[in-house]
């Protein structure tokens, strides 16, 4: 044994025992049959035995039972090599069991002694740890989802067993659609720039070979120190679930239709019926002037009411931008009021208060806004009452009852209010939604879902304060405009002159009836029923004017017009149509009446 220095430091002797003693470290010596010779205080401490206790015990005496069996070759080992290396359990007095790393020497023949360390918690911290990454292994390869690791250049270092096979060491874009990479390695790119915490992503992963399947991408930055080192992606096939979104959808499409389909049929037959008695009394020799008069102004307002129908359908399923310029509210209603009364009937009184301010919006949409309103109240007050059309000025801090209004003075307020049955909270929560109404007659249950559609687009916004049994109040804010619109002054029909024209229109009856129309105004019309005989028509009839419908049974209007602009450049041509889906022209829509066919050949008249 090497003897250390007597002199440390500063001169005071040391022994070497008092290294041993002080250690944290445990030391202890034995014979070759297990009796402890000696122990410093780390080992009596850590054993809770006092050294005259631990000096009449033997190693086996402290050992456990299953750490006993491994004594026997613990010594052939000192004997054969003179050096022992490894762990030993060991019970303390209080029954603990600990584990020991130790280094043992032989000093002597008979004589072994050295170091060890407790290690019970380090290994104990090992095992959580060996079986929490055996749990996440688990989780990973047994999983349904397919979780890899990229670097930062895309190429993949970990791929889990769901995975296809020998992806590792390829780039993420060969397993990837063309169409998808872009979004996918943008997301990637700013998840490793910290622009992101957690990125979402759908994609389609598969191959030429095998069909393209879509999958919800979630990716996680691998963050070591400050800096990212790659990116784990955790990637859950969702292909069945959009397949059974999309069978849901055309589920729901399918029977929304029929829903719809019924609804419009219920509403066309009362408009034909409430047309089919009176023209019936029209056909009897009997027929008064009187009679006359009243069957022809009942067979316009059905007219009327189904022109409203098919508008509503057209706008909710085809909505179109609204054409926006500054309204004159008073001015407008000047021009609505008419139609308002027609729609409201005798039984109800109407009060107004229209301040003289101006909105931006398209009037065309705003009078089919406030015609569904009205008529929706009209049903709500079948035994008569008072409806109240309101225009004001919000102030800025004005609070509503009814909801929240960001910045109030930025908008005109619109308000119609009626003394009718009102509704019930569960009918208020699906009051804007398309194809739902609780009339008791029926309705496509279109009109509110329009208007809340038409005034979002005009970036306002709309709310109802009801009671039921107490009437109802719809609210409407429409940005306000600084400048109002002009007002329009109608052409007199004077202005119109007798010209020669041509009608091209397949319907044998609405040709028959608008070249009537036309003739008791002073026109000379002839009809064509295909743009073929336009075509041919216009050279021999050379007309004045044409009258075109846009959906022939050859030729597309628009291209009849094309051909006979090419001949007859200076013809004037005006568009009609009964789509909805024609936005390339303007158009006449069907039906319409002979005063606004008559308007459109005026304002021609006026700009040439």
């Amino acid at each position: 044994m090497t003897l250390m220095p007597e002199t440390c430091g500063t001169g005071s002797l040391t022994r070497p025992g008092d290294f041993i003693e002080s250690s944290p470290d445990l030391i202890c010596t034995h014979d070759l049959q297990g009796h402890i010779l000696s122990a410093n205080p780390a080992a009596c401490a850590a054993l809770g035995y006092s050294l005259e206790q631990l000096t009449r015990m033997t190693l086996c005496d402290l050992l456990t039972e299953k750490a006993r069996t491994l004594f026997p070759s613990y010594i052939d080992a000192l004997i054969a090599t003179g050096r022992a290396v490894g762990r030993m359990e060991v019970r303390t007095r209080s029954g603990d069991h600990r584990l020991w790393e130790y280094r043992n020497t032989l000093f002597a023949p008979s004589v072994a002694g050295g170091m060890a360390r407790d290690i019970t918690e380090r290994a104990r911290d090992y095992r959580t740890l060996y079986e929490s990454e055996s749990h996440f292994r688990a989780l990973v390869e047994n999983g349904p989802d397919i979780i890899s690791i990229v670097n930062t250049e895309g190429m993949i270092c970990y791929a889990s067993p769901r995975a296809p096979q020998n992806l590792v060491g390829k780039s993420i874009a060969t397993i990837v659609h063309p169409d998808d990479r872009d979004k996918l390695f943008d997301l990637m790119r700013r998840e490793c720039e910290g622009c992101v915490d957690i990125g979402r992503v759908e994609i389609r992963i598969g191959s030429k070979s095998s069909a393209w399947r879509s999958f919800e991408v979630v990716i996680k930055p691998v963050v070591r120190g400050t800096h990212v080192t790659g990116l784990l992606l955790n990637a859950r096939d969702v292909t069945e679930r959009k397949m059974l979104e999309q069978q849901l959808a055309q589920a729901h499409r399918v029977d929304s239709l029929g829903r719809l389909a019924a609804s419009v049929a219920h509403e066309f037959n009362n408009v034909l019926m409430g047309m089919m008695p009176f023209a019936e009394l029209l056909q009897k020799r009997a027929a008064t002037p009187d009679l006359v008069a009243r069957a022809t102004q009942h067979i316009v307002n059905s007219i009327q009411r189904g022109k409203r129908v098919t508008h509503d359908i057209l706008r909710y399923t085809q909505p179109a931008e609204p054409a926006l310029e500054p309204v004159a509210l008073d001015e407008w209603w000047k021009t609505f009021i008419a139609e308002a009364r027609v729609l409201l009937g005798d039984n109800i009184d109407m009060r107004t208060s229209i301040a003289p301010l101006a909105v931006m919006a398209d009037a065309n949409q705003l009078s089919q806004v406030f015609a569904n309103l009205i008529s929706n109240a009209r049903d709500a007050m079948r035994k008569g009452g008072e409806l109240s059309i309101r225009v004001r000025a919000p102030e800025r801090d004005e609070a509503f009852a009814f909801g929240f209004v960001p910045d109030p003075s930025r908008f005109v307020q619109l308000s119609v209010s009626d003394t009718g049955s009102g509704m019930a909270p569960d009918v208020l929560a699906h009051m804007f939604e398309p194809l739902f109404t609780t009339k008791p007659n029926g309705g496509t249950g279109l009109g509110l879902a329009v208007t809340h559609q038409v005034v979002t687009r005009h970036g306002g916004l709309i709310f109802v304060d009801s009671v039921e049994g107490h009437g109802s109040a719809f609210h409407i804010f429409l940005p306000k405009a600084r400048v109002a619109r002009p007002k329009v002054v109608k052409i007199e029909r004077a202005a119109v002159a007798p010209r020669r024209m041509l009608i091209v229109e397949d319907e044998e009856i609405i040709a028959d009836g608008l070249k009537g129309l036309l003739a008791d105004a002073g026109f000379e019309a002839i009809v064509a029923s295909s743009g073929a005989e336009a075509l041919e028509a216009a050279g021999t009839f050379q007309p004045d004017l044409v009258l075109l419908d846009v959906g022939l049974p050859d030729l597309d209007g628009t291209e009849v017009a094309r051909r006979i602009h090419q001949s007859r450049p200076d013809t004037p041509v005006i568009f009609m149509t009964g789509h909805g889906d024609v936005h390339a022209v303007s158009a006449l829509r069907k039906p319409f009446e002979i005063d606004e066919l008559l308007d459109r050949i005026a304002e021609l008249e006026q700009a040439s």
